[in-house]
Formats: structure tokens, C-alpha cells, sequence
């Protein structure tokens, strides 16, 4: 999930050692199926990152993007929301503005979005 606050947005560093290793990515809800908006609403992780938030906007959501790994087949979603306030949750991940986002490591799928996308 792609957040802006303030014209910034949060990034994670992915721990897991997997073949994205210390990259950098958004906040992401993981699942075997496409959520609609109102399942994605009534997701617990979705529910804890936003626990306390009053103003949660969801702004977008892509389409489905087919990303083909040497193991395995992906469908991301990406989603936009807007905040106003932050909560502990948030706040243990990394705030970057916008335009200092290229000096972070991300995957090729981040980087297909950034390409689509305005920002």
C-alpha cells in the first residue's frame, strides 16, 4: 500500500531472506486472492496498520500486475491512501519524501509502479 502523509510516504525493509532481501518496499497485505475494497477494509493486518487513524482514504487501486519470478507467478495490487496522522504502527516504519525516493533499493515491481504511476 502506497501511503502519502505529508508528501511522504512509508517504506519497510524487507527482512524475510528471500530474493527481495533488504529492499525496500510499501506496507503490503499479503493474500491468495484479489481483495475488494471492502475486504481489504476488514483485513486485520489492514485494520492494525490504521488502528487510530480517523481519516483513511483509499485514493487508488490499480490493476492486477502479472509478475513473473523464476519460482513462482505474482499478482500485485497496488492501493493509495491518503492519512492525515500517523500511529505507532506507522511510525516504526520509513518516512521518505517523494522526490528522495530513488535512493532506496526497491524490486522491479515497485519500480513498474513508479513508472505507471504520476508520482
Amino acid at each position: 500500500m502506497c501511503i502519502d502523509f505529508e508528501d511522504k510516504t512509508f517504506l519497510q525493509k524487507r527482512e524475510a531472506k528471500d530474493i527481495w532481501q533488504n529492499l525496500y518496499e510499501f506496507p503490503l497485505i499479503e493474500s491468495e486472492k484479489l481483495l475488494s475494497t471492502e475486504e481489504l477494509i476488514k483485513n486485520e493486518n489492514y485494520r492494525q496498520l490504521f488502528k487510530g487513524i480517523l481519516d483513511v482514504e483509499i485514493t487508488q487501486k490499480t490493476n492486477p500486475m502479472k509478475h513473473i519470478l523464476s519460482h513462482q507467478v505474482l499478482f500485485a495490487q497496488f492501493v493509495r491512501i491518503r492519512i492525515n496522522e500517523t500511529n505507532e504502527k506507522l511510525n516504526k516504519l520509513t518516512l521518505v519524501a517523494w522526490q528522495n525516493i530513488d535512493q532506496f533499493a526497491v524490486s522491479r515491481l515497485m519500480e513498474l509502479y513508479f513508472e505507471k504511476s504520476a508520482k
